[in-house]
């Protein structure tokens, strides 16, 4: 039911941002959704830690913030349709998919953000198991780990939503994706700890950055459209986690780190051409 919520939650949030803010505000929202969420997963870790009880978890922690968040949902967004923002004809959903189907530069998005978050996974979810063996660092220190790497991915998401008007979505996106690619690629064939643990956290810098510039860019392909459209995002997104997850582990148990790193930093790779040959950013058109 939690994954049923929140795959409802994530992209609705985005088409809200499509719907009730202007253009020049979107990116921004969009950065601090996201920087929100990695946030979120900041605190809770050490806070289960600190409490040392799941139920005392979940009945001090997780109950009170999904009350307050029901409290802000219920009483702070909008639950009417503002004029001039928001249009009044109801749209089809089918409709919708057939939009996007057809357009060539929303496909490549999903595509391109579906291939990312699959590069993704080899750092948010291998890389403290491969310091963990490689580099036999203890808990307390993998701790830090993922302590640090979450704050330079919320960095990276405000980033991107700070300087998504100046430079654009696409313009933005590009170099965060070959970034990602390359440092999946290379921080596991680094024998240096400290320059490994350097480049993962590049990777996550620049994951931040992707995810924000890469939906809002998705965001605005298919202007009437905008629920359908950050839906089958979503829903790309989670394809990507499920690959990555998946064929991450099943080549480190039948090959090695190294391998893994390869072939899914080699997606991002392929990321960083469908998003630079195939989409376009329709707010940056003359």
């Amino acid at each position: 039911m939690s994954g049923f919520g929140l795959a409802i939650v994530q992209p609705m949030s985005g088409a809200m941002i499509g719907e009730y803010l202007s253009v020049e505000k979107r990116g921004t929202a969009m950065g601090w959704i996201i920087a929100g969420a990695a946030s979120a997963y900041l605190v809770g870790s050490p806070v289960a830690s600190f409490l040392g009880d799941w139920h005392l978890t979940f009945l001090a922690f997780v109950l009170p913030i999904s009350l307050l968040s029901l409290f802000f949902t219920l009483m702070v967004l909008p639950s009417y349709q503002i004029k001039g923002q928001v249009s009044s004809e109801v749209k089809n959903y089918l409709q919708g998919l057939r939009e996007i189907i057809g357009n060539r530069s929303a496909l490549a998005c999903l595509l391109g953000n579906l291939l990312c978050t699959t590069s993704w996974m080899a750092i948010l979810t291998y890389s403290v198991s491969f310091y963990r063996q490689r580099f036999l660092v203890p808990t307390s220190f993998a701790s830090v780990i993922l302590t640090v790497g979450a704050l330079t991915y919320i960095s990276g998401s405000l980033v991107g939503g700070r300087f998504i008007n100046r430079f654009g979505r696409k313009f933005l996106t590009i170099p965060a994706v070959l970034m990602l690619g390359f440092s999946v690629i290379i921080f596991m064939f680094v024998p240096n700890l400290w320059l490994s643990l350097a480049l993962s956290y590049l990777g996550c810098f620049s994951s931040g950055m992707r995810l924000t510039t890469g939906n809002s860019l998705a965001l605005e392909q298919v202007p009437g459209f905008k629920a359908p459209m950050m839906s089958i995002n979503s829903a790309a997104l989670n394809t990507g986690m499920v690959i990555g997850n998946s064929f991450g582990g099943l080549v480190i148990l039948l090959y090695s780190y190294e391998a893994m790193g390869l072939l899914l930093g080699a997606m991002g790779i392929v990321g960083f051409g469908v998003f630079l040959f195939l989409t376009i950013d329709p707010t940056r058109r003359a």
